[in-house]
């Protein structure tokens, strides 16, 4: 799969407190992060890892050229 293919999704706005967002792009710097977005990329990418190991993996839903809303595969 190609980089295209990987990230052509919508971007949104993450709202976090101030404090929150601050404290976290130090930890990124810190850690040797150049963007803070491949920060939050990874934190995000092992929660979802733990927690398929725990709950077993999600399935996401098929997408179609006419369906290509916001969708939920599993829900809790």
């Amino acid at each position: 799969m190609s980089n295209y293919d990987l990230y052509k999704n919508k971007s949104y706005n993450l709202r976090l407190p101030n404090e929150l967002r601050m404290k976290f792009e130090i930890i990124a710097k810190r850690k040797g992060y150049k963007k803070i977005s491949h920060a939050y990329k990874d934190v995000i990418e092992n929660y979802v890892k733990a927690y398929e190991i725990q709950y077993g993996e999600i399935k996401l839903p098929i997408q179609t050229e006419g369906n290509n809303e916001n969708q939920q595969g599993d829900k809790e």
